[in-house]
């Protein structure tokens, strides 16, 4: 795969299939839709500034009922769309190149069946995983740029079943973690670039309010899971080789209505915690080393605004991006570790636009 230039040893925290960087430059854009009217629009960031005269443009415009997601299909770098017609099935891939875009419609499969965006075959490029919420069937589509060059039907699993994809070998194919909140059985799917042959239980995790996320804790290039009982406040890391859960820990609690999002802010290739309180508006950063946290400290609180992370300033480091939805507001605070070394205001984009 193209990479970026970005400096982060962790190649999912500077993956454009993963982190929007629509022009290779190792430095996070943003992607506004407007909901109501289906406009869209593209910022090409430099740290906490967009050019508004060469690196901001309106895309083509599409209806209401087309939602998208992020990939790179043609494995140069830089960041594609997927989109998807909830109502008629509809599908298309639009390959960007800065403000620049190709769009392609895809075969269209009925409205039941949701998608997630992973490498399935470790060639750099993006492919999609289908599955029927329905009836509980699997597929496969290999992607070469807008070119589904192959469709296969992979195992069912009941619709009990919810699914994470990651690479959890390091291998570069996407594996896949099952998990029934029903029973509490967790499973992975290994991919050996044939399919998902190789079937692993893990420990069992009782309590349908546990949610994962994807990690690395210890930078070893290989997927970990972290746990979060949004019931009970509870967290836990587990950090995984492969298939083999190598080492398991509790964190401390972190009551709700506490929320989190990972990224790695001080730029050593490990996951850390950013985790904010959506009623009281505090903030705070957890800088991680396996399963301790070496480091927490709060930052400034900031009400009323919603924060989203990504690294603005190509140094490795992950920063923040704060939108107020009701003003229609926008700030990016540069970060360094646990510290904010500047922050500034972009332009104002009223409701009902949104932005990833």
């Amino acid at each position: 795969m193209s990479t970026t230039v970005n400096p982060n040893p962790n190649r999912i925290l500077k993956d454009a299939a993963t982190i929007i960087d629509f022009n290779n430059d190792g430095k996070s854009d943003l992607f506004w839709r407007n909901k109501n009217t289906g406009e869209n629009a593209i910022w090409l960031m430099n740290g906490t500034k967009p050019n508004y005269d060469t690196s901001t443009a309106f895309v083509a415009s599409l209806a209401r009922d087309w939602d998208y997601s992020i990939g790179d299909f043609n494995g140069d770098g830089k960041t594609d769309l997927f989109w998807r017609n909830s109502d008629t099935g509809e599908n298309a891939i639009w390959l960007i190149d800065s403000t620049n875009f190709t769009p392609a419609p895809v075969q269209t499969l009925a409205k039941e069946w949701n998608f997630s965006i992973a490498d399935l075959n470790g060639d750099g490029k993006s492919d999609i995983f289908w599955r029927n919420s329905d009836t509980g069937e699997n597929s496969v589509w290999l992607v070469d740029g807008t070119n589904v060059t192959t469709q296969a039907r992979v195992q069912s699993l009941s619709k009990d079943w919810d699914y994470r994809i990651a690479d959890f070998n390091g291998d570069r194919k996407a594996d896949i973690l099952w998990r029934n909140d029903l029973t509490g059985e967790n499973t992975i799917w290994s991919n050996d670039g044939n399919g998902f042959n190789n079937v692993t239980s893990l420990t069992p995790v009782a309590g349908k309010d546990w949610d994962i996320s994807i990690a690395d804790f210890n930078g070893d290039g290989k997927t970990d899971l972290f746990w979060r009982n949004e019931n009970t406040g509870e967290n836990a890391v587990w950090l995984m080789d492969g298939t083999t859960l190598t080492n398991s820990a509790f964190l401390p609690t972190v009551a709700k209505p506490w929320d989190y999002k990972i990224g790695d802010f001080n730029g050593d290739g490990k996951t850390d915690l950013f985790w904010r309180n959506s009623d009281t508006g505090q903030n705070a950063v957890w800088l991680m080393d396996g399963t301790t946290s070496t480091n927490r400290e709060f930052l400034p609180t900031v009400a009323s605004w919603d924060a989203g992370v990504a690294d603005f300033n190509n140094d490795g480091k992950t920063d923040l991006f704060w939108r107020n939805e009701n003003t229609g507001e926008n700030a990016v605070w540069l970060m360094n570790g646990t510290s904010a070394t500047e922050t500034a205001f972009l332009a104002t984009v009223p409701a009902p636009w949104s932005v990833v």
